[in-house]
């Protein structure tokens, strides 16, 4: 990632407006189920680049039992 931190990434889940500040180069995000688009992320300059990705995600839970005998 290029610009100056922090940076805002804008994006919708299932529709929903999210505005994430992130305020170093790198960040995790935990992602649910659902609709993801993300729209653009823009620097403290604001210098805007516009992403205009969609995915979806659909996972399942890891469920697994441990027998000790």
């Amino acid at each position: 990632m290029q610009g100056n931190p922090p940076f805002v990434l804008n994006y919708s889940f299932n529709g929903n407006p999210v505005i994430k500040t992130i305020n170093g180069f790198s960040d995790t995000l935990y992602l649910n189920n659902g609709t993801y688009n993300f729209i653009s992320v823009t620097d403290a300059t604001g210098c805007i680049k516009f992403i205009n990705q969609v995915y979806n995600f659909n996972r399942q839970k890891l469920n697994y039992i441990v027998d000790s005998t």
